[in-house]
């Protein structure tokens, strides 16, 4: 069984902006496994800031196979588990459709469950105990969308870094960096092609 949700808004005083909105989707199985992930995209101060973000927390299971390339499909362990990641970004606007700032993560793996004596249980991979981690970095992002749910024209390109360090408290210290690119081209009427 699943549920979503989807609330488009203007703030009051912020009526100038395009619409910001909260969205939520889930699921509940009949095991009593379940996901649910709130979204968030508010726009602030007639565009000059912008937060968005994600909050995720399962609990789920999923089979572990071994590490490296050798493994053998038939040889699993069914892993139990929860997890909450939260993800915000936070951008200030420094020229037209451009904006500069910060974010933060948080996620963590708990409450894992498997067979003693298994595969999970004998391999040294990382995590099998839980994990915990925590970054910040920066993001630039470029946002020329006309809506940023209904989207029929514009660019998006967000590219961002995070650091994950222990003295942010982060069990494993990495970092990653992503760029996420999208095009938004209306032709005849309302179709559009995206890529």
């Amino acid at each position: 069984t699943g549920i979503y949700y989807l609330q488009l808004f203007r703030l009051k005083s912020d009526t100038d902006s395009r619409a910001s909105n909260i969205e939520a989707y889930g699921t509940i199985t009949e095991k009593k496994q379940f996901y649910q992930t709130v979204n968030n995209t508010v726009l602030l101060d007639k565009e000059k800031y912008f937060l968005r973000g994600t909050t995720y927390v399962s609990k789920f299971n999923e089979y572990f196979y071994g590490l490296g390339n050798n493994i053998n499909v038939q040889n699993r362990d069914l892993i139990n588990f929860d997890y909450f990641n939260a993800i915000q970004k936070f951008t200030r606007i420094i020229g037209s459709h451009a904006y500069l700032g910060i974010q933060g993560q948080f996620n963590e793996t708990f409450n894992l469950t498997y067979n003693k004596g298994g595969i999970l249980d004998q391999s040294n991979a990382y995590g099998k105990g839980g994990s915990r981690n925590v970054g910040f970095g920066p993001v630039f992002l470029y946002d020329s969308r006309d809506h940023v749910i209904y989207t029929r024209t514009g660019t998006y390109l967000d590219i961002s870094a995070m650091f994950y360090q222990q003295q942010f408290g982060s069990q494993f210290p990495f970092q990653n960096m992503i760029i996420d690119f999208r095009k938004f081209i209306k032709f005849y009427k309302n179709d559009v092609l995206s890529f």
